[in-house]
């Protein structure tokens, strides 16, 4: 069997199957309450922050093997070409995405096979931003659960440890304000910085930077974050993210089509055209919105004719008198 231990991860294709190896110590995971137990442990920060400790050469301590977790979103333009055959990656899933992936139960050197996450309020389970049947889902599932509290009626439900990763993850080290001082004077006073995390994958990736460790990989599909709300909001804070990973000597993948991490050097393309190709992806985007909207109309006409076809036969059949 190929020795990946010290593989460079493929950008591109991905890796070859059936690599076998020594399982390395791990946080334990016969129950929930191990796992858990065990992730607030990593987190500790009674030492250092980890998150942020340089490990330029990237590889793993001799004779430990190398963690690949593979982040799974739901984004079209990848997620098909997740590898879920491969045994010796940790798929780490969200949401509702139980509609497009098989669940993968058992352990990794370990680490469990699949970890799930819904990060939502509990009222998304059961109103219209989920499908009618989420909640049973979620009572039912078979892997671990990383929601904001432990539920009774979610088994595998774990509270996710979103202070300790605030503190590893605090955004800016230093943020401030300008107040008026005792002498009439305007001072910068610091304020309080409450963390940066602006989607369920960006928690997603913060915890797999604090359990990984240098030499380790962490692969993404189907994670895109194109859509207006999701590039404004969430991609900013996955690509810092990415950074700690990277910092971390972490080795980041992603597909060659992800639009993560990924655009023209500054100066080296004319600003004219920058702008023109903002305004056709615009045009792009409304275009297809008048699209749906005009299929939509044809589809209401359609209904409307079927009805109108069917009153005037009703009234052919029973005429006035």
């Amino acid at each position: 069997m190929e020795d990946r231990s010290e593989r460079t991860p493929d950008l591109v294709s991905s890796p070859t199957v059936g690599r076998t190896s020594t399982a390395p110590p791990g946080p334990p995971t016969s129950s929930n309450g191990n796992r858990a137990g065990a992730v607030l442990s990593m987190l500790s920060l009674t030492e250092a922050t980890p998150a942020i400790t340089p490990q330029p050469n990237g590889q793993p301590p001799p004779g430990r093997v190398t963690r690949r977790i593979a982040i799974c979103g739901t984004a079209p333009s990848t997620r098909t070409q997740i590898p879920w055959n491969e045994k010796d990656f940790e798929f780490w899933a969200l949401n509702d995405a139980h509609k497009l992936f098989p669940i993968q139960e058992g352990t990794v050197n370990g680490h469990p096979r699949m970890i799930w996450f819904e990060t939502h309020p509990r009222e998304w389970f059961t109103g219209t931003n989920r499908p009618a049947d989420h909640l049973a889902w979620l009572q039912k599932c078979p892997v671990p659960i990383y929601m904001w509290q432990h539920y009774d009626d979610i088994p595998n439900s774990i509270a996710f440890p979103l202070e300790q990763l605030r503190q590893m993850f605090p955004g800016a080290t230093k943020r401030w304000e300008l107040v008026t001082g005792p002498n009439g004077q305007v001072v910068p006073k610091l304020v309080k910085q409450e963390g940066y995390f602006t989607s369920t994958i960006a928690y997603m990736v913060a915890m797999a930077i604090a359990e990984l460790q240098a030499g380790d990989e962490l692969w993404f599909w189907g994670v895109d974050l194109a859509a207006p709300t999701e590039y404004f909001r969430q991609r900013p804070c996955l690509e810092y993210m990415l950074g700690y990973a990277q910092a971390k000597g972490i080795k980041v993948a992603l597909p060659a089509a992800c639009p993560i991490l990924k655009g023209p050097f500054y100066g080296s393309v004319d600003p004219t055209d920058q702008i023109a190709d903002a305004v056709r992806q615009k045009l792009e985007m409304k275009w297809q919105k008048a699209v749906t909207e005009k299929r939509q109309a044809e589809g209401r006409l359609v209904f409307l004719q079927g009805k109108t076809q069917a009153y005037e036969e009703m009234k052919a059949e029973f005429p006035e008198g």
